[in-house]
């Protein structure tokens, strides 16, 4: 059995679009953090997401990580958990600082989805320690 780490998103379109290392920087583990409309894995409809049209109502977009579904109040915990897993030692100069995390999060949120969750995804980053961030995008199709 394996379990889906990537959910069904249509990532925006960029110019400039680093390819994805599959090798992770030494010593970390990439978590990728999912933003996606609820219609794709349920049999909810949205009229204005149906339609093609961007949906901006916030409780039609879910949060998943490895096929579980996360809401913006219990993100932190999860992160934090994760963090947690992959800690730096603490910066000998910086006498009080806290531990980083080694740990890389990719997010990959839908083209449509409303920065909001984006920018929160970031927040709660960065409450628990993690700092290395992505946020992913395809390369435009040649033509």
């Amino acid at each position: 059995m394996t379990q889906r780490e990537l959910e069904e998103v249509e990532l925006p379109k960029a110019d400039q679009v680093k390819e994805d290392d599959k090798e992770n920087t030494a010593g970390s583990v990439r978590t990728n953090v999912n933003i996606f409309h609820t219609h794709t894995n349920t049999g909810f409809t949205c009229p204005t997401h149906s339609r093609g049209d961007v949906c901006r109502d916030m409780t039609h977009w879910a949060i998943a990580i490895q096929s579980r579904e996360y809401t913006l109040e219990n993100l932190t915990p999860e992160l934090k958990e994760l963090a947690d897993l992959n800690l730096e030692d603490a910066d000998p100069k910086a006498p009080g600082a806290k531990p980083l995390s080694k740990r890389e999060v990719m997010i990959r949120a839908d083209k449509n989805a409303p920065y909001g969750y984006i920018q929160k995804v970031i927040e709660a980053c960065a409450a628990v320690g993690i700092y290395k961030i992505a946020v992913g995008a395809a390369r435009p199709e040649a033509g």
